[in-house]
């Protein structure tokens, strides 16, 4: 799994040779959809300062997407080929599911310290503070981040509409679509 660490973090992550065969200190990470297999794909280690490291084994519910972990303060972004977790590394049973699926790409911004997340259709921010924001369908397929510059987020993606490629700018500040 692709380790970043674009931003300072209370933890450090490793990619582990292999779980304990003890079974202490590992959390299975549930699929984030009701229903969905249990297929788990990936691994990392947390070490937390003055806490007693864990693994975390993520589960997915997709066959293709992103399979990368990103660093903030006390919270770290994890995405298991699409199927996206938000974890309290401090408490690894505090997390939440990403709400695009299946997470595609991720947008580094470190001069804000932001993620931008994207789905086939929408964008969800992070900040240190958590979600920020999240876009209403900005197309009907391939989204892409193409850019951001100054607090406009410029996408392109595909409009079944008109069959067509279009081009779609995202305030930066409240995640609202400026036509």
């Amino acid at each position: 799994m692709d380790i970043q660490t674009p931003f300072r973090a209370n933890y450090d992550i490793e990619n582990p040779g292999e779980l304990p065969s003890s079974g202490i200190g590992v959390f299975y990470f549930p699929p984030v959809g009701p229903g969905k297999g249990r297929i788990y794909e990936k691994r990392l280690k947390f070490l937390y300062s003055g806490q007693r490291s864990w693994y975390g084994v993520f589960a997915t519910q997709f066959n293709e997407g992103l399979s990368m972990a990103t660093t903030m303060p006390d919270w770290c972004c994890v995405s298991s080929v699409g199927t996206g977790y938000l974890l309290d590394v401090a408490r690894p049973q505090g997390w939440r599911p990403i709400p695009v699926a299946p997470l595609l790409h991720v947008t580094i911004l470190s001069e804000r310290q932001l993620l931008l997340l994207n789905c086939y259709t929408r964008i969800v921010a992070y900040g240190a503070e958590g979600q920020r924001w999240r876009t209403e369908s900005l197309c009907s397929d391939q989204l892409k981040v193409v850019s951001v510059k100054g607090d406009v987020v410029e996408c392109m993606g595909w409009d079944a509409a008109t069959g067509d490629k279009i081009s779609v700018h995202v305030d930066l500040l409240s995640g609202r679509s400026q036509h």
